[in-house]
């Protein structure tokens, strides 16, 4: 404690001000990590301070209780770790400044549909509570009675009025963010928050062309996960060192190191999993990679590995993964790329594959924002395309910027696994300058 006389700064309103040292070199710990209950379906209650918890075991409250070491606006990352498993937890901090905007972004990175907040009103924390001998039975059902702090309110229209304004006043405010390709924002307006399915015949080139999606994306320094359920993670790896650096197998060992370093320093994250997974698992990474990663953008390869083997009706089981994937997608302010194969017709009938030839295609007609369709193009120097490419068909755009049914060819570039708009703007023949002949 400190007292400097009236030129002292550490006073205020006649309260002497508490000072933290930290010791040089430690790890700042979880007071109270040692609490944790073993079974995971429980509920975690978080102090904003040590006397609080203490406070609380002096009451009786003996498990599940735990508090930051340097008030409500220091709560570490690393200890999010430890809490992640839990069920739900009840935030006690302050009904103050420091207290709301602390409990505010706790809440965030915990995952705010699981958290709640706890009112202390008439006293000012669970000390107070000890100090003036409040039975603990009573504490308990302040804890029980915590307000949840997801954000579900219900408006009227004029409560809208001011945002409508402004979407009018500025327009180009609903574009979605660049694809990295002209005319892929051209043709279906950007990404935005949705579930955007591509589909195509076998071989078509679909987890090339999405993972090179991906990796436009983290090149923009937006958070990307990408699952890799049909092959081994080590194959999406390949797939993003050849875009990073073209074929790795001819370069040398710093060459591949610095392209190792490139990739590592994006916000870029590869689900460490092969064959098939739950789905309500993938939700739950999916809302994890959101809250404690800042993840914007998620390609899921594919479908096929979500389904459950029992299901009695398999058309109904995929259409209610697409559909809550889309919800998902929109209440979390994300993009879902979802991979979807596409039944036989497209073969029986001799022409391209179609939207509509997907399972669940139903669902996909109504829920999914966007249904792009890939199609390999037969190329050679005898036809109208003489390079190897791929055509993109946009048979469904929900996006005032983009142009539902509108075609976009691409040029591919076996090396890079990347896609241009021309083929001399291809890496390998930017850096060969050799004849056209040489790539076909």
């Amino acid at each position: 404690l400190y007292c400097g006389g009236s030129s002292c700064n550490r006073c205020k309103d006649g309260e002497v001000k508490k000072v933290y040292y930290n010791c040089g070199g430690a790890t700042a710990a979880l007071h109270g990590e040692h609490l944790l209950s073993k079974n995971k379906k429980t509920t975690v209650i978080i102090c904003e301070g040590e006397l609080d918890l203490i406070s609380l075991w002096q009451m009786g409250f003996r498990e599940n209780i735990v508090t930051g070491t340097a008030g409500a606006g220091t709560f570490k990352d690393e200890w999010l770790d430890a809490l992640e498993p839990y069920r739900d937890f009840v935030i006690v901090y302050d009904d103050d400044e420091a207290g709301n905007v602390g409990a505010s972004r706790l809440s965030k990175k915990l995952g705010k549909y699981r958290c709640g907040r706890a009112d202390l009103r008439p006293y000012k924390d669970p000390n107070d509570y000890l100090m003036n001998n409040v039975p603990p039975e009573e504490m308990a059902v302040v804890f029980d009675n915590a307000s949840p702090m997801m954000d579900a309110r219900l408006k009227r229209v004029d409560d809208y009025t001011q945002e409508l304004e402004e979407l009018i006043n500025n327009p180009l405010s609903l574009k979605g963010r660049s694809t990295g390709n002209y005319d892929i924002d051209d043709a279906m307006g950007g990404w935005r928050p949705g579930l955007v399915i591509f589909t195509g015949d076998t071989a078509s080139g679909k987890t090339t062309l999405t993972t090179w999606l991906a990796h436009e994306q983290a090149k923009q320094n937006v958070g990307v996960m990408l699952t890799s359920y049909e092959q081994r993670p080590i194959g999406t790896v390949q797939k993003l060192m050849r875009l990073e650096c073209g074929d790795f197998t001819r370069k040398t060992h710093s060459e591949r190191q610095s392209a190792y370093a490139r990739l590592s320093n994006m916000p870029l994250y590869i689900l460490d999993h092969y064959g098939e997974m739950d789905f309500e698992k993938l939700v739950e990474v999916i809302k994890y990679a959101v809250r404690r990663l800042d993840v914007q953008w998620f390609l899921v390869d594919h479908l096929g590995f979500l389904l459950n083997p029992d299901a009695k009706d398999e058309r109904r089981d995929i259409e209610a993964k697409i559909r809550e994937l889309a919800v998902l997608s929109v209440n979390e302010g994300v993009t879902i790329v979802l991979i979807c194969h596409p039944n036989n017709l497209s073969v029986a009938h001799q022409r391209r594959v179609k939207l509509t030839d997907c399972k669940g295609a139903s669902a996909i007609r109504q829920d999914a924002h966007i249904g792009v369709v890939v199609e390999r193009v037969d190329y050679g120097p005898d036809k109208p395309v003489k390079y190897p490419a791929s055509r993109l068909h946009f048979d469904k755009v929900r996006s005032e910027f983009g142009r539902q049914g509108s075609e976009v060819v691409l040029f591919f570039d076996l090396d890079w696994c990347s896609y241009v708009d021309n083929f001399d703007a291809t890496p390998t023949y930017i850096a060969n300058e050799q004849s056209e002949s040489k790539f076909l």
